[in-house]
């Protein structure tokens, strides 16, 4: 969903934790990675500025939050 909703200068409040790794490339050069690990999503954008979506992601967000 936030893949879909979700644009450059859109609000959103996200509550989870953030993941740090490292791995090693193809070419043996050792990479780090963060990760967002999100368990709430709220998109804070107007009903206007969603697109008419609103009522289908207010119900997905309280599915998601109740999880």
């Amino acid at each position: 969903v936030c893949k879909a909703y979700l644009r450059k200068g859109r609000q959103v409040y996200v509550e989870g934790r953030l993941h740090h790794g490292s791995y090693t490339d193809k070419d043996g050069q050792r990479r780090f990675s963060s990760e967002i690990v999100s368990h709430a999503v709220v998109f804070l954008a107007s009903p206007e500025e969603l697109g008419g979506i609103y009522d289908d992601l207010g119900a997905f967000t309280a599915r998601f939050l109740n999880s």
